[in-house]
């Protein structure tokens, strides 16, 4: 990027996503995706904002829109450790 005379650009890390007990969430292990979580009653919209909340963009988890969480979004306030998914989207 310096020999091209582009800015350097700025890089972020995000906690690890776990399972209420702390375990890992892979694909391997039959992770959460839209598609399961919509067949358990959970729409996008709550996905979206159960993540803007982990981020720190909302003050509490709920149905929420991009252009909701992206006006709170500061990197300040993305937790530096794991954060749980809630218990009750992976009950089977």
């Amino acid at each position: 990027q310096e020999a091209l005379g582009l800015p350097r650009p700025a890089y972020g890390h995000l906690g690890l996503v776990t399972a209420p007990g702390g375990s890992r969430l892979g694909k391997r292990d039959g992770a959460l995706g839209l598609a399961l979580l919509a067949h358990r009653g959970v729409d996008a919209a709550t996905v979206l904002g159960w993540l803007g909340w982990s981020l720190g963009c909302l003050e509490r988890p709920g149905p929420a829109r991009l252009e909701e969480l992206l006006p709170g979004f500061s990197w300040g306030k993305v937790p530096a450790g794991p954060v749980a998914v809630p218990a009750e989207w992976v009950q089977d």
